[in-house]
């Protein structure tokens, strides 16, 4: 939220004096027009005695313009002679149990207005329900009092009366949906439709495929290129879900780049190949060669310059791959200046990775570096959430975050689904607290 809001709070609010010296608040909401509690005019409007506004130190005449067919405790009054160019608050139904909420009141002990900050816990069993809010003390004069939520900017709804007007108990509020309810002119000025953004947390599944989306792996690929401009290949290992195909991804993107000696980057995945006989065929497809293996592959390649990304390297364990074919990519990489360099994603390393291979040395292992990726730590994934959302007008809640961080386990995957749900029932306008 834009902190100005909560700190200018007082410029969209005025302070109300009716009869039997009854002192409240209000504010703006549309243009001349002020929402309040019913209570805080009702004896004004019993004895025919005229409501006093207070804004900006101008004194000001207000008439109830409408008031609840129900026991609703609202009023909408109007100011006739303010100015036009007067600021007006937002009205939103979104809320969610742990937001914060700031209000701005007027009081007996402090007639110019004083804040007070809240937590919500949630809704009431009254008919139509009130907010509850803790942790902040509800003084007299504060009825009719903006609650905004300071997650979204907006209020969401009039404060109504303390739990102790003597310590920090909290009090009650009604809601912007009873607000709504009540008076249709204000639902039809405030519930608009809501043009929220696209969900931001995709792919779901799958690599990041957008540089500029990838996140926390600068590391990761800084050490990447590092190795293949030393003239080695390297193996990413790590476990499902970690991020290893993005990483792919993002070295094919930067390779014209970053790499000192120029290679054309080739990326293969080995889930869209049955066998070797299927990989051969790939291959030369995406150098642009005739399909060959043996001798006359090594003679086809032998004046270029690849860099060969193959993920999901685990396929080649499979029945219909040989040691041979692992063999040749062995013999296409070795030396600073071979027809191939090789990035590899696998979930083991490479001394377990093939069972045909012991006793002898792996085909990968010694010209392949290993390139480790961790998972997220706690802070790393805050950041992640906080920039996903930053083009938005969404924010999660801590205790969205933090089920967020114990479900995922760190696994980028997991996280990227957990925050696609949270927000899609955001998006949907429904509760987002994971409880």
């Amino acid at each position: 939220m834009d902190d100005s809001r909560a700190a200018n709070l007082r410029e969209y609010t005025v302070r109300l004096q009716g009869a039997d010296d009854e002192l409240g608040t209000g504010f703006f909401v549309a243009s001349g027009l002020i929402l309040t509690c019913f209570h805080v005019v009702k004896a004004s409007r019993a004895q025919n005695q005229p409501i006093v506004a207070w804004w900006q130190n101008q004194k000001y005449i207000a008439t109830i313009e409408r008031l609840p067919d129900s026991e609703v405790d609202l009023a909408l009054l109007r100011l006739d002679d303010i100015p036009h160019t007067h600021p007006c608050l937002r009205l939103d139904e979104f809320i969610c149990v742990g937001d914060e909420l700031y209000t701005f009141g007027y009081t007996r002990e402090y007639l110019n207005g004083e804040p007070a900050t809240f937590v919500y816990e949630g809704l009431d069993g009254d008919i139509p329900p009130l907010l509850k809010f803790k942790a902040g003390q509800v003084r007299s004069g504060f009825s009719g009092s903006p609650l905004l939520n300071q997650r979204t900017g907006k209020i969401c709804g009039v404060v109504k009366r303390s739990r102790d007007v003597d310590i920090d108990l909290g009090g009650r509020a009604v809601p912007t949906s009873v607000i709504f309810s009540t008076f249709n002119i204000l639902a039809k000025l405030h519930k608009q439709p809501v043009n929220i953004s696209p969900n931001p947390f995709l792919p779901l599944n799958g690599p990041v495929e957008d540089l500029k989306q990838l996140f926390a792996r600068e590391r990761e690929l800084n050490r990447v290129f590092e190795t293949l401009n030393s003239g080695s290949s390297v193996a990413i290992i790590g476990e499902r879900g970690i991020g290893k195909s993005s990483l792919l991804w993002a070295v094919q993107q930067q390779a014209e780049s970053r790499l000192t000696l120029p290679r054309k980057p080739i990326y293969l995945n080995l889930t869209q190949v049955s066998d070797e006989k299927d990989f051969y065929e790939a291959l030369c497809y995406e150098v642009g060669i005739d399909v060959c293996k043996g001798f006359k592959l090594n003679r086809a390649l032998k004046q270029l310059r690849l860099l060969i990304i193959l993920d999901e390297i685990e396929r080649m364990t499979w029945k219909g791959f040989t040691r041979q074919v692992r063999e040749q990519l062995r013999g296409l990489a070795e030396g600073r200046d071979a027809p191939l360099r090789l990035v590899l994603a696998a979930l083991t390393p490479l001394t377990q990775l093939f069972p045909d291979s012991v006793g002898m040395t792996s085909p990968f292992q010694g010209i392949c570096i290993e390139e480790r990726i961790k998972i997220w730590d706690v802070s790393t994934i805050g950041e992640f959430i906080n920039q996903r959302l930053a083009p938005t007008p969404i924010r999660f809640t801590e205790a969205e975050i933090g089920q967020v961080i114990n479900a995922s386990r760190g696994y980028p995957r997991e996280v990227m689904q957990l925050c696609h749900e949270i927000y899609r029932r955001y998006r949907d306008g429904g509760s987002s607290y994971l409880g």
